[in-house]
């Protein structure tokens, strides 16, 4: 497995990858700034060539946001795919390892925001049809699709996502694996090594890449879960760590929601965590 960075690549220019490479990474997903990026080949070919030059694997493209693929509006759920279809074309043209998805939310304020019926079957019924018919796409295309789930998300758990894969029956159909985002309570928060066991045993076959983060609380009134540095929270990252290898042992771990800034502090966490747990991340 490799270690590698989300979330640097900016506008994907030569300096930007170069910035990235001189941290110590030689992976990386990136997210284009707009569809219209998306549509132009000229500029998915200098992105392109500005990672060859660097030797930078684009591990997973990130797509700009599009309409939801749970609305309640067929229309809506149907621009959703062919916005994301727009995106497995570039992730073919760019070399992607795959192409992320957002399962998407009932809330208009985002993809990653809560909705009392996120979770309804109905909702979930409405995915499990938008991403067949994305997988076909897909399938043609010839790239596969990482799904990712939050507990705020209609893919709540590692076992709502096992369901939801097993309904829509592609073999283009992936995970990114992040247990961070199936942390519900505080007993998860503190003592989580049970939830990343039930995720990778559910999930560990269909893994395609997987997110770096922490998890911890806040002293504030009521319940307060939140994210950090790897390394100054919860998580038990040498069995994330472990489980990863043996499922996914081309995979990238990509550190995700950091400033350039304390980038470095996490990717010397995550190296330390490796060593403690006997795996390693190739270099190059």
């Amino acid at each position: 497995m490799k270690l590698g960075v989300a979330g640097l690549l900016g506008d994907g220019s030569p300096d930007a990858v170069r910035r990235v490479r001189a941290l110590g990474f030689t992976a990386a997903s990136w997210m284009p700034a707009s569809l219209d990026m998306v549509r132009d080949t000229a500029a998915l070919d200098a992105v392109r060539d500005a990672l060859a030059r660097e030797d930078m694997e684009l591990c997973q493209l990130l797509p700009p946001q599009y309409p939801s693929l749970v609305h309640p509006d067929a229309a809506v759920r149907a621009a959703g795919i062919e916005a994301m279809t727009e995106v497995l074309r570039a992730g073919v043209r760019l070399g992607a390892g795959n192409v992320y998805v957002r399962p998407g939310s009932l809330n208009a304020r985002g993809p990653w925001t809560p909705h009392p019926d996120n979770h309804l079957a109905e909702t979930r019924t409405r995915l499990v049809e938008s991403l067949r018919a994305l997988c076909t796409r897909a399938e043609e295309i010839g790239i596969r699709v990482a799904v990712e789930g939050h507990a705020v998300s209609p893919l709540d758990t590692p076992e709502v996502v096992r369901d939801v894969a097993d309904r829509v029956g592609s073999a283009a159909l992936g995970f990114n694996a992040d247990p961070v985002n199936f942390v519900r309570n505080l007993d998860q928060a503190y003592r989580n090594s049970d939830l990343i066991r039930e995720l990778f045993d559910l999930l560990g076959p269909i893994t395609l890449c997987g997110h770096a983060k922490d998890v911890t609380t806040e002293d504030r009134l009521v319940v307060h879960v939140a994210e950090c540095v790897p390394g100054q929270g919860y998580l038990d990252h040498e069995l994330f760590l472990q489980r990863f290898a043996a499922c996914c042992p081309g995979g990238v771990v990509l550190i995700e929601h950091l400033p350039a800034e304390r980038v470095p502090e996490a990717r010397r966490a995550l190296l330390e965590f490796a060593d403690r747990a006997g795996v390693s991340f190739q270099e190059g």
